[in-house]
């Protein structure tokens, strides 16, 4: 599972482990991101690949 700071390895849509917060959409190369809330880091996980 991906986490804030790590490179994303797979483009697609991610969501944050804990539910009630915005999917994102990432490219290959790009950073995941802290959470948009609170800016702390957090584990992502895919939940649909890009095409």
């Amino acid at each position: 599972m991906p986490r804030t700071g790590e490179r994303c390895l797979e483009a697609g849509v991610y969501e944050r482990d804990k539910p009630g917060h915005e999917p994102i959409t990432l490219e290959e190369g790009e950073t995941f991101p802290p959470c948009q809330d609170c800016g702390q880091p957090v584990d992502w996980r895919l939940v649909k690949p890009a095409p």
